[in-house]
């Protein structure tokens, strides 16, 4: 019987990690650059600061619940992990709205591009900017979507048990 898979090489363990680690970054981030005090303007779309405060507050839950998460893993809690797959589904799916806002409604292009590139042929530059911005951010969502899935599904495994299996082979290891 072969465990949960994350990225199809590494352990499903691997991903609760994974994401504690982007969940911290992400807060590093996000508190470093976010004010409540003034208004946040990326690729011409303004966020209001109730937003970056939402924002901001949400990032700050993921670590604690990543810590959890973990000890959930180790101790057999799969409620924790469980609700860690939920707080990253949540978020994914605000970076998913967040991202479309910023493509509906923003300048990626004029954020991105050079305005003499812009001003010669703004069709074909824009065009590849959009493209490539879409690309690479779908990429990083797919991948926040695939860390997401694959610590529910350690959960899951956690729930039936899938390691109790292993255990009665701890006794033929020999532990230095």
């Amino acid at each position: 019987m072969t465990g949960v898979k994350f990225l199809g090489v590494f352990p499903g363990g691997v991903s609760i990690i994974i994401a504690f680690t982007l969940c911290v970054v992400r807060a590093l981030v996000l508190l470093c650059e976010l004010s409540s005090y003034d208004g946040y303007q990326i690729a011409g779309v303004r966020f209001s600061e109730i937003f970056q405060t939402a924002v901001a507050t949400l990032a700050l839950v993921g670590p604690p619940m990543g810590i959890v998460a973990g000890f959930g893993h180790m101790f057999r809690m799969p409620q924790h992990v469980r609700s860690f797959s939920r707080y990253l589904f949540f978020v994914t799916l605000a970076e998913i709205g967040t991202a479309l806002y910023l493509v509906i409604g923003g300048g990626v292009c004029a954020a991105v591009a050079h305005e003499v590139l812009v001003h010669r042929g703004p069709l074909f530059v824009c065009l590849f900017v959009n493209i490539g911005a879409t690309f690479w951010g779908a990429v990083l969502l797919g991948l926040e979507g695939a860390i997401a899935f694959t610590v529910h599904q350690q959960a899951d495994a956690c729930e039936k048990g899938e390691q109790a299996d292993m255990l009665r082979y701890a006794s033929a290891v020999p532990h230095h």
